[in-house]
């Protein structure tokens, strides 16, 4: 559906009520009444908020003509935006620019700390490890992921590393079936729903390939299917994955594991497998 010519989801929902289903009817319901706290939560919470299984959350958005639930999400944000629902939980649209300005700054701030906070040391170093001994890394990222994606390949690039970068769905799936147990794939998802990553993540276990994924969200499909989960820490507003915090967030959490990756590599290479053994499993979500 052109965006350009689509009505409301408000008023979607209004026009075709009768025609949803009865746990499509929940969701509805849900929405028309609770569309600020739909903009910022992820499918997960809207199934459990609405008693039904998140495949019925986006039977719902494709009744409406969506292509998803993020789809649904992005085409709510100019209907809140007119009632002058705020843009971000802590910022209110009549601050004047300095307290704008402050608040914005601090805002950032408690993002990336509340992302690195929980990383320990033998996590990130392990990870870093695992990164430095795959025979080929494969970083894939779509829509706003593909920017952060590509910035951390070209990073690993610049330190030697075999890396590549895909966010075209086609060459995405051809090049992750030709990886195997040597080899790395880093999935990168905000939402952890988008389809693409997930089935790369999926294929590549399969592969016996090690997964990393990129999140927002510890119960997406994306942290559950990983080998290692990265959960950035930021909390959703209207503009949700199309919001430059949760890039600069993914991005600090990257900048981070380069350093160690960096470090790793200046100390020997051949010292990875040794402090590998050491530091053990990573573990899913780290």
């Amino acid at each position: 559906m052109d965006r350009l010519e689509q009505e409301s989801p408000i008023r979607l929902i209004e026009k075709h009520y009768q025609r949803l289903s009865k746990t499509e009817r929940r969701v509805a319901d849900y929405v028309r009444l609770h569309p600020d706290k739909t903009i910022i939560s992820s499918l997960q919470l809207v199934s459990e908020k609405c008693s039904v299984s998140d495949a019925s959350v986006l039977r719902f958005c494709r009744s409406l003509g969506f292509s998803g639930y993020q789809d649904f999400k992005a085409a709510l944000v100019p209907e809140l935006l007119k009632k002058g629902t705020s843009l971000y939980q802590e910022i209110a649209l009549n601050d004047d620019f300095s307290s704008l300005k402050i608040n914005f700054l601090q805002n950032l701030s408690k993002d990336i700390t509340k992302t690195l906070d929980p990383y320990t040391e033998n996590a990130v170093d392990t990870l870093a490890i695992k990164i430095c001994q795959a025979e080929h890394i494969l970083i894939a990222g779509l829509a706003g992921s593909a920017g952060v994606a590509r910035i951390f390949n070209d990073c690993l690039l610049g330190l030697g590393l075999l890396s590549t970068y895909i966010s075209d769905r086609v060459e995405l799936e051809r090049f992750v079936s030709r990886l195997d147990s040597d080899d790395l794939v880093f999935g990168i998802s905000h939402s952890g729903e988008t389809q693409e990553i997930v089935h790369a993540i999926r294929r590549g276990k399969e592969n016996k390939v090690f997964t990393v994924g990129m999140t927002n969200f510890v119960s997406s499909p994306v942290a559950k299917l990983a080998d290692v989960a990265l959960l950035t820490s930021v909390p959703e507003t209207l503009l949700g994955s199309y919001s430059c915090q949760p890039r600069i967030a993914q991005l600090a959490l990257l900048e981070f594991i380069t350093f160690r990756i960096s470090s790793i590599l200046k100390k020997g290479g051949e010292g990875c497998k040794e402090k590998l053994k050491k530091g053990g499993d990573p573990g899913n979500e780290i």
